[in-house]
């Protein structure tokens, strides 16, 4: 793998919360707090430790930081592009990921969020599938199944750990890794 792109982008004229437009990033606030700590610990989780970071935050609307893209390098050459941003009318893919051979391109990704908000309840037929991606290569395109996702084996899994003992679902130090590396990123820019 040569690239990691992962993307959450909306469009939102005005922040519906006035609490988030103005809390600060030493608050908690600001986009790449909010969404982008999920990408930022999604290519930890999959690429590893960053060794470089480059950033780039914006205020669209005023306030806290509601656009904002970072460029991570990991070991072994491998490079992830985060682009988080509230205030993007044509967003891009959800998820491309650049290889040697080939790329992995998925437009919207999971539609867990979606199918809650609609009422589907996590037991219904069909429920945590996203859009199906594709594999480009040389010889063409074709389309991959997209696994399911389970929003609910989190939530058991905390729920084991609170009532039970259990182990938690996520390390405590992987939290606050994504953390520092927020806050390493506004402190630089």
């Amino acid at each position: 793998m040569r690239r990691l792109e992962s993307r959450l982008e909306r469009w939102k004229t005005a922040e519906t919360k006035p609490w988030k437009a103005a809390a600060t990033w030493r608050e908690g606030g600001g986009v790449l707090f909010d969404l982008g700590s999920h990408l930022l610990d999604q290519a930890l989780a999959l690429l590893g430790p960053v060794t470089d970071v480059h950033a780039e935050l914006d205020a669209v609307r005023g306030g806290a930081d509601d656009d904002a893209f970072v460029s991570l390098a990991h070991a072994g050459g491998v490079r992830s592009h985060i682009r988080v941003s509230t205030t993007t009318a044509d967003p891009g893919p959800r998820l491309r990921v650049v290889g040697t051979d080939a790329t992995f391109v998925t437009v919207t990704g999971d539609g867990q969020e979606a199918q809650l908000a609609a009422g589907t309840r996590p037991s219904a037929p069909g429920y945590g599938h996203g859009d199906d991606g594709r594999l480009v290569t040389a010889e063409g395109s074709r389309p991959v199944p997209s696994e399911p996702g389970r929003y609910q084996d989190f939530y058991g899994l905390l729920a084991v750990a609170l009532l039970e003992g259990g182990p938690l679902p996520v390390d405590p130090r992987d939290a606050l890794a994504v953390v520092e590396l927020v806050e390493g990123i506004h402190r630089r820019v």
